[in-house]
This record gives C-alpha cells, structure tokens and sequence, in this order.
C-alpha cells in the first residue's frame, strides 16, 4: 500500500492484491477530489508500478470515467472484462436491462 499525507491528512492511497509470482491487481487507487490534478494519484501508481515490476502481469480496473487518466500514462484498455452481478442493482448497472 502507498499513501499520501497532508498536514497529517490522508489524501490518497494506493493497493495491490498479487498472487506472489504471476498476477498483480492495482486494486485502489483513490485521491481526494480537492486533491486530483496535483500528480498525486500519477505519483502513486507509479510507486505501485515499480513495486509490482516482478509480476508477468499487472492489471487495474478504472472507475467509470477515469479509464483516459490511465491511457494517459500508458496504460492499456483491454477489449474484454466480466463482472459476476452479485444483486440485480448491479446487474441493471451494467447491462441497463432493469
């Protein structure tokens, strides 16, 4: 896990899951809103990057509109993810059939 701090405040975090040798997940990566556009979260990840180095794979899901603040550094989309609905909420989310 990564953090940023001010004055003593959390303002940012990072965290991985991995499987110890193969898959790494960028699991959070959350910024205060007050606090985005300072090279915070751009800081974070890339301290998380250079953890997760060993892994053959390193992987995040992004938040409904913040998929171009990875494709701006380099991250690449993949054109196919699943997400097991675990309550029709979820489902409707998704598929907009509700």
């Amino acid at each position: 896990m990564r953090f940023a701090y001010n004055d003593g405040q959390l303002v940012g975090l990072g965290r991985t899951v991995d499987d110890g040798l193969y898959y790494a997940w960028i699991v959070d990566l959350a910024i205060l809103p007050e606090y985005q556009g300072m090279g915070i979260g751009t800081f974070i990840l890339n301290e998380l990057e250079k953890d997760l180095e060993p892994f053959i794979s390193t992987m995040l899901t992004a938040a409904p509109g913040k998929g171009g603040f990875y494709e701006k550094l380099g991250w690449l989309k993949q054109s196919a993810a699943y997400i097991w609905p675990r309550s029709e909420k979820q489902k409707c989310k998704f598929t907009n059939h509700c």
